[in-house]
């Protein structure tokens, strides 16, 4: 999922955390954002002097967010900050390449006779 916003973003977000003390597990939700590009934006701003509206182009980011979860026993939860970043590390090749992947366009039709294309 491609995501613009006005702010640089961070790699790892944590979205929610919830503790089940009963089984002594912990289960995160958390996004994965990557492929980071600096762009712009353009909002309809007021002038107050004229009151009129005008395209005003402000600096924004692009990237791409992958939203997953993982369940680990509740003792780990202290590593969960280093236990994120290896799963980034280790995870963002890939997902780079499936976005490739996922983006590559493919033609409407395909012949198999000779000479055509």
């Amino acid at each position: 999922m491609v995501i613009t916003t006005g702010d640089k973003p961070t790699e790892i977000a944590i979205l929610n955390v919830l503790d089940d003390i009963k089984r002594g597990k912990c289960r995160v939700r958390y996004a994965f954002r990557y492929a980071f590009k600096e762009t712009t934006q353009t909002v309809e701003e007021v002038d107050p002097e004229t009151g009129e509206e005008a395209p005003k182009e402000l600096p924004a980011w692009q990237y791409e967010e992958v939203i997953d979860e993982i369940e680990l026993p509740l003792y780990l939860k202290p590593n969960l900050e280093s236990i994120l970043k290896t799963l980034y590390e280790q995870s963002i090749p890939t997902l780079e390449e499936l976005t490739t992947l996922a983006n590559f366009e493919l033609p409407k039709e395909i012949s198999l006779s000779e000479g055509d294309n």
